[in-house]
């Protein structure tokens, strides 16, 4: 259905050497934007403005329209006998998507009808923004990627130094709308643009990090940073497809031969199939992340130093984004020294692990939280506990998640503190009001001298510790109290 719009108001601006018109509802969720694209005068621009308010308060406008862009869907702005601009304004932020090839002019379409490659293309770029974010708010109550409702503005066809178009960014922008750009690959073609579901859900969760933990963008945090964009690029896919393959960026195609074949750039499945490791210092594939590698990045001239890739926050994210796919679908193997897909026992410090999937929505709120708790110089190892903890808070302590949170990290070859885990002392308490199950990694003891009763009342109380359960004088299991003390080895994974 359309909405009905009372009457607002039209104010008349000057935009990249162009007359803009803008009609405006006192609430932004309806907010218009109609420019015309021939240069008019200023009593021209009046003249239209207010032929405009006249008719556009008889229009319908509906901000869930859809438009097939070839591969996927996309929001756009449409009103009879105007032109569309690629100008979404349906929530509080505001997504805008700039021809960077054209004078940075936002797309626009006379007819509403996308069919060159480019306009698709570009098209397909702010759909999918719009639905990470759409993802975003619905699953965590996120904001935008400031969480603040900040503006985006994107710019398709971006051109990086040595004329590289194969390549997707974020950029932080202290003063102005933070920015996306996009780069339409080697072919120009529809297939091969990166402004595919995944990759814009990538390069929007660099603003998440942006605006929570800040993680710098070299040795590993810089690792993590790249990770948890892939992470949440997965979890985003799969909750607006339905489904997710664990493969960033397979939309892509490009052409080899005469044929069109996926391209992805990296797979949580099997990290190694593109050059990065599957394991936490692994010496199959680990780039120096030390302190001894003095960053770099993408040369802008010849005398530049050598691209080591900020030392490796393009090769080590691996190690988390197979974490991340094996604490969400479950596996089992081996890992020694080089990798967490030896097929069996090595003599090179092997072990065996198993992991239970707890499903890639449980695993993607545990990602988004355990970011929030990181700060901008964390490595591996806090990332490791801030996923636990995460999975801890959400889910309790002990908790399946929790367990299989660190037994995943366990077989990326990070496993929890081999030191004892502190131990809980309970004293003058009275247990079986109402079903309990006290679960703790370290050792519980009921404190002697002290009174603890386990209630008549039928409930059933568990006191579970991955060490031991140590009951002193002083505890009294009532008649028709129910009371079981068990130990959880598995316990000592959910430690952090």
């Amino acid at each position: 259905m359309g909405h009905k719009f009372p009457k607002g108001s039209v104010s008349i601006t000057e935009y990249k050497s162009r007359i803009r018109l803008r009609w405006r509802h006192q609430q932004k969720r309806y907010s218009l934007n109609l420019s015309i694209w021939n240069q008019l005068n200023l009593l021209q621009a009046k003249k239209t403005a207010l032929q405009i308010e006249q008719d556009i308060i008889t229009e319908n406008f509906d901000c869930t329209l859809v438009k097939y862009s070839g591969k996927e869907k996309t929001a756009v702005k449409a009103i009879p006998k105007s032109f569309v601009e690629l100008f979404e304004e349906c929530t509080p932020s505001t997504y805008k998507v700039f021809d960077a090839a054209n004078s940075n002019d936002i797309f626009n379409s006379s007819n509403n009808t996308w069919t060159s490659q480019r306009q698709r293309s570009a098209a397909t770029s702010l759909w999918s923004i719009r639905q990470t974010r759409d993802v975003y708010k619905n699953s965590f109550e996120r904001n935008g990627h400031d969480n603040d409702d900040q503006n985006i503005d994107i710019y398709f066809d971006y051109v990086w130094p040595g004329n590289d178009r194969d390549n997707a960014s974020y950029r932080y922008d202290q003063f102005g709308d933070d920015e996306i750009n996009i780069g339409c690959g080697s072919t120009s073609a529809i297939t091969d643009d990166y402004g595919a579901l995944d990759i814009m859900a990538h390069e929007f969760t660099h603003g998440v990090t942006q605006y929570s933990a800040q993680l710098v963008y070299n040795r590993e945090p810089g690792a993590l940073n790249e990770s948890f964009s892939d992470v949440m690029a997965e979890f985003v896919e799969n909750k607006v497809l339905g489904s997710n393959n664990w493969l960033l960026g397979w939309n892509r195609m490009v052409l080899i031969g005469n044929s069109l074949v996926n391209a992805p750039i990296r797979s949580c499945i099997a990290p190694g199939l593109y050059r990065q490791p599957d394991r936490y210092l692994g010496l199959k594939n680990w780039s120096n992340a030390t302190s001894s590698c003095s960053p770099t990045g993408p040369p802008s001239s010849p005398s530049d130093p050598v691209d080591n890739d900020n030392c490796g926050v393009h090769t080590n994210s691996g190690v988390q984004n197979r974490m991340f796919y094996l604490l969400s679908m479950g596996g089992n193997g081996w890992t020694d020294d080089s990798s967490s897909t030896i097929p069996s026992q090595t003599p090179f410090n092997s072990y065996q692990w198993s992991v239970q999937g707890i499903g890639i929505d449980k695993a993607g709120r545990i990602a988004y939280n355990a970011l929030l708790y990181l700060i901008s110089s964390s490595g591996y190892l806090d990332s490791r506990n801030a996923w636990v903890a995460a999975a801890t808070n959400l889910y309790g302590e002990c908790s399946q998640e929790a367990i299989q949170t660190g037994k995943a990290w366990y077989a990326v070859g990070i496993g929890p503190s081999t030191s004892t885990p502190a131990g809980n002392t309970y004293c003058d308490f009275s247990y079986g009001f109402y079903p309990l199950n006290l679960t703790k990694p370290g050792f519980i003891s009921l404190s002697p001298n002290c009174t603890v009763y386990i209630l008549p009342t039928g409930n059933q109380v568990t006191f579970t510790s991955a060490d031991r359960v140590i009951i002193n004088p002083g505890f009294k299991a009532l008649e028709g109290s129910k009371f079981t003390a068990n130990i959880n080895i598995d316990c000592l994974f959910a430690q952090y």
